[in-house]
């Protein structure tokens, strides 16, 4: 048997997966009347048997993995009913492929004039992967909100460079700007401090109305991270444009952009010489430019520019010239070690 699970790693993968769905269905189930806290992989959650139960003192849940079918992705909204006390809830879970619900919802959907409302959750923290834009998540009490990410799971730049016969692209599409707008309006989130938003724009059209709406509706807004994702791959990005508009969120003091820029080779090159001629152009040109204009923003700390290269993806951080130096700092993943550099032009 062990000889088998070596020559065929999916083999032990399963086999291990169903140990811990084993463990977890008989663990897990028994700790609603006394656990605050749980991080489980939806994979080897019991969610049918969790649902059954009334769960008086959990106020943070975290949920990460891939959804195993239908019945476990539905039974999530009943769970989540069963939660009288949730304030922090998040889903990094990977859509079913084949399927109708290619978006879950997390509290399901009720037409318009339903008067339902799951006034129970009262959250201050929601974090959910390929979202659902009807979805009742967003009609809850989120008067005490302060973080909200409307993100993806595994991140959509893979799906940009990377063929799908590798498994890496996932069934459900991201947010378009529309979708993210009407989220957004939908909520009323006095009390935000951080806010990230996964979108397409769509081609012809422009993204102003979301970008000048974050500024107006989120007076406290501190960190705010976009991956803003082209529909038309010949788009030229104007990135100083986008900056302007972010000027106007004048309480921001962190600010992270993957802006999807034209001539940005991906998560999965390997050419030396291409890797280093971009991190020059994001060094000397293009972070440049971004964080000269958001210098405007009184309590800036730093602009953060997402860069691709070999170890994998991580942000190069451009501080205003009114901060600490240095001014620019790349951070290498492969070894976590820091490498810092300045920029001439900062």
């Amino acid at each position: 048997m062990g000889r088998a699970f070596r020559s065929d790693p999916e083999a032990a993968f399963r086999a291990a997966l169903a140990r811990e769905a084993s463990s977890l269905s008989v663990l897990v189930p028994r700790l609603n009347e006394t656990v605050e806290q749980l991080t489980l992989p939806m994979e080897a959650t019991p969610v049918l048997s969790m649902s059954e139960r009334l769960w008086l003192k959990l106020h943070s849940l975290s949920f990460h993995g891939e959804y195993v079918d239908v019945a476990q992705m539905e039974a999530l909204s009943l769970f989540l009913s069963k939660l009288p006390r949730l304030r922090s809830l998040s889903v990094t879970v990977r859509q079913l492929r084949d399927t109708v619900h290619r978006r879950a919802p997390m509290l399901g959907r009720r037409p318009p004039d339903d008067p339902f409302q799951p006034a129970s959750i009262r959250l201050r923290s929601l974090t959910i992967a390929y979202p659902d834009p009807d979805d009742d998540i967003f009609s809850v009490d989120a008067s005490d909100l302060r973080q909200l990410s409307l993100r993806d799971w595994p991140r959509y730049y893979g799906n940009l460079t990377y063929r799908d016969s590798y498994g890496t692209r996932s069934p459900a599409p991201i947010l378009t700007h529309a979708e993210c707008l009407s989220i957004l309006r939908r909520m009323d989130m006095p009390r935000l401090t951080s806010l990230e938003l996964v979108y397409l724009v769509d081609p012809g059209v422009t993204d102003d109305e979301l970008l000048s709406y974050i500024p107006h509706a989120f007076p406290h807004l501190e960190h705010l991270q976009l991956h803003r994702y082209r529909a038309d791959r010949e788009e030229h990005v104007d990135y100083e444009h986008i900056a302007k508009l972010l000027v106007a969120a004048r309480s921001l003091r962190t600010v992270r952009l993957n802006l999807d820029l034209h001539g940005d080779h991906g998560p999965y090159c390997n050419f030396v010489p291409t890797l280093k001629s971009w991190l020059a152009k994001l060094r000397d040109e293009i972070g440049p430019s971004i964080i000269g204009i958001l210098q405007d923003l009184p309590l800036l700390e730093c602009c953060e520019l997402l860069n691709h290269r070999l170890g994998g993806s991580t942000w190069t951080e451009f501080r205003p010239a009114h901060g600490p130096e240095p001014h620019f700092i790349e951070y290498h993943d492969e070894d976590a070690h820091l490498y810092v550099s300045r920029s001439a032009h900062i």
